[in-house]
């Protein structure tokens, strides 16, 4: 009996064993996961991204060392494949739970259940910093947003005038040719239900409704084909929206941006800025200084790491729209002037409002910012650069344009876009609209403009897209240029042509189809394809997008000449009817009856008509064709008996006929004729006329005039150097 109760004993001891094991497993496996917040597999790419919330009651900061950051929180950024191993040993450390990922800069958020102080938090960095597998441990700094609301327009503002600047209008012509392509925005917040929209827009994770971050949207992609209120820069787009809290952290815009880049978008758009925290820097507060050096650097890390190739599009910030103030219990020392009730004060550091008084704050401060002391402006290393543009806004005055006043300016502002006065949309009711100003605006013009570039050729680089971007600004301000969607596109199809065709029908001058017709294109003064017309008329020959010049020609008839631009993959020219040049005609068979041995041709007069002469040992021949009839000068047997000076070389040939009169000027050589120049008859000082002269006294205004249309051209064998009727013969059907 005994040993049956000592087998029981032992029995119900090891199942409460098994039980306290199992329970300390799954409360370790709890405190992982509990603070995770709640993934949803359509929301983003990869389960390997998602960044918690970080609590503003904890944001805590530290006056010797310049920083402010969120006192129970630890970024931990790892070497490949190695997260989970060193998850697992930071947790064996500390009681932490798992708050954030990001499986692409291969990072991790921790957090811990309390507060700690400097000390503390900095001894457990360190620790976890000894952690074989960790390549950096960083404090998760505290970031605060500042909206744009409305407050740099006076009175209203062209409702497309912003569009119209960059020339946007331009790139709908090529709509054909885009294909939707994704944009990311990062953002305080959106509505997705906006009609003008037309669900182009999905957010992203947790998100708020916000009008900056509906209008920036508006601005990059509104529908331009549902006739509501505007239309975005970009025709074909699918936009991807993350929302940032005004007071954020560094971790979540991390990973938000690689939330983005997992969507597949080669553009973000970062409608974000620090104006106060900009202002300080710009005043040489250290704290401020160190805060940029270190946030840059741990999203420099974060971006390299990319899967995908993004460029990024920042806004230069609205620092000097603000006046300041100095505050000393702030932890940068400075405060951003606003009004709030009537009343002008500031935010403080908790979160509360205070009335501004000049004897406790000293006098108001004006900003002169620099966009070097911004979170995207401070990385400016050749290999990260390469994947920033940093936008300032331009404003209209007058028909000029001007950098606005409120626009943080410098050398790391790469270029202006429209950003004051812009119509865009509002949330929560599909007629929503106002008027918005500010860098973001900006930012959001030069997105969809990258946008649409990358519509039109998915092929381009992210540096193909800054090049562009920046390259082809050329509308003038007082400042840098502003881009120029016009020249972008216009650049891009010269640089990346795309193919396509052009189809028509030629008749003759009896509206007839004019078979064996030679079709040609060319661009860039290049040749394209040359095509002949079939027996209906018809053609299809290639071309390239944008400007393509289509050549039609054929024997006896007068060429078509027309530059196109192409914005669809097939482009129909209609009918295009040739006019039919007599005078080729009449000057083929002068030339089968008066042969010769060698020939000058070449144009004079207005209506593309040339002028020839004929050459040979018997007869020499000029031939004008005036007002549809055929003149010509039977001027004799050959040159070499004629005077001529054997110094100029210039002979000069004057007839008349029906009233009219007609010159010929030609050059000779040893025995016959090299090239033909235009001249004029005078009368020498003995007060006879001279018909030798030399080019140098040719009359300058005529020469001047003429001298492009009349150079020679002359045809002969290449073998013998003599001239047959046979070349002439196809000049002047060419011609």
């Amino acid at each position: 009996m005994k040993k049956r109760k000592l087998k029981k004993s032992w029995s119900a001891l090891l199942i409460v064993i098994i039980c306290i094991v199992l329970a300390v497993f799954g409360l370790s496996y709890y405190n992982r996961l509990k603070f995770s917040p709640q993934k949803d597999a359509n929301q983003y790419s990869s389960e390997d991204l998602y960044a918690g919330v970080s609590s503003r009651s904890y944001i805590a900061s530290n006056a010797d060392t310049g920083e402010c950051y969120y006192d129970n929180e630890l970024i931990v950024m790892t070497t490949k494949n190695a997260m989970s191993k060193v998850l697992d040993k930071v947790q064996d450390l500390y009681n932490c739970k798992f708050a954030g990922k990001n499986g692409y800069d291969h990072s991790f958020l921790v957090r811990f259940p309390d507060g700690q102080n400097y000390a503390q938090l900095t001894k457990r960095l360190n620790r976890i910093k000894n952690i074989d597998g960790v390549k950096e441990v960083s404090l998760n700094y505290a970031v605060t947003i500042d909206s744009e609301d409305e407050p740099y327009v006076k009175g209203k503002a062209s409702h497309s005038w912003g569009y119209k600047a960059i020339k946007a209008s331009e790139g709908y012509t090529y709509r054909s040719l885009m294909n939707a392509v994704p944009v990311g925005i990062m953002d305080t917040g959106f509505d997705t239900s906006a009609e003008d929209l037309n669900g182009k827009l999905t957010t992203l994770g947790n998100h708020t409704e916000s009008d900056h971050g509906t209008a920036m949207a508006g601005i990059i992609g509104a529908d331009p084909t549902n006739k509501e209120g505007i239309a975005g820069v970009m025709s074909e787009v699918k936009m991807y929206g993350v929302s940032v809290e005004k007071y954020t952290s560094i971790y979540a815009i991390m990973t938000n941006l690689h939330i983005l880049n997992q969507k597949g978008c080669k553009v973000i758009d970062l409608s974000i800025a620090c104006d106060e925290l900009n202002f300080a820097a710009c005043q040489d507060n250290t704290n401020a200084k160190n805060a940029i050096r270190r946030m840059s650097k741990l999203l420099a890390y974060s971006i390299n790491d990319f899967e995908k190739p993004s460029l990024l599009i920042a806004s230069s910030g609205n620092t000097d729209g603000y006046k300041y103030c100095r505050v000393d219990d702030a932890f940068y020392g400075y405060k951003k002037l606003i009004k709030k009730n009537g009343k002008t004060g500031f935010y403080d550091d908790k979160g509360i409002f205070r009335t501004y008084n000049a004897n406790v704050y000293g006098e108001k401060l004006t900003a002169t910012s620099d966009a070097y002391w911004n979170l995207f402006g401070y990385i400016d290393d050749s290999q990260m650069s390469s994947k920033i543009i940093v936008v300032g806004s331009a404003k209209k005055s007058g028909k000029k344009y001007k950098i606005s006043n409120y626009s943080v300016s410098g050398t790391r502002v790469d270029v202006l876009a429209p950003g004051e006065g812009i119509y865009s949309l509002k949330p929560s009711t599909s007629s929503g609209y106002g008027l918005y100003s500010g860098t973001s605006c900006s930012a959001a013009y030069v997105s969809g403009l990258a946008g649409a570039l990358l519509s039109i050729d998915q092929k381009l680089t992210v540096t193909d897209l800054q090049s562009y971007l920046i390259n082809t600004a050329t509308i003038s301000t007082d400042d840098l240029p502003m881009v120029n969607m016009e020249n972008a596109i216009d650049t891009l199809l010269k640089e990346h042509p795309i193919k396509t065709t052009i189809t028509g029908r030629v008749l003759d001058e009896n509206k007839k189809p004019l078979a064996n017709a030679s079709v040609t294109t060319t661009a860039n003064g290049e040749k394209i394809a040359s095509v002949k017309t079939k027996s209906d008329g018809t053609f299809t020959v290639n071309a390239y997008a944008g400007k393509t010049k289509l050549q039609v020609k054929s024997t006896l008839y007068a060429s078509y000449n027309k530059t196109y631009t192409i914005s669809k993959k097939t482009m129909k020219t209609g009918d295009i009817v040739l006019d039919k040049e007599k005078w080729k005609e009449l000057y083929v068979d002068f030339i089968k009856k008066h042969k010769g041995d060698s020939y000058a041709l070449w144009k004079v007069d207005d209506n593309n008509t040339p002028e020839l002469m004929i050459f040979s040992d018997t007869h020499n021949y000029f031939v004008t064709y005036k007002n549809k009839v055929l003149y010509y000068l039977d001027m004799g047997p050959a040159l070499t008996s004629r005077d001529y000076s054997e110094k100029e070389n210039l002979v000069y040939v004057s007839y008349s006929q029906n009233n009219a009169i007609y010159e010929c000027y030609y050059k000779v050589g040893d025995s016959r004729i090299r090239t033909v120049h235009i001249g004029q008859q005078s009368t020498g000082a003995d007060g006879k006329t001279s018909y030798i002269w030399d080019s140098a006294s040719v009359n300058a205004k005529t020469y001047q005039k003429n001298s492009q249309n009349m150079q020679a051209k002359l045809h002969h064998s290449a073998q013998d150097k003599t001239y047959d009727n046979k070349s002439v013969e196809k000049a002047v059907y060419n011609y």
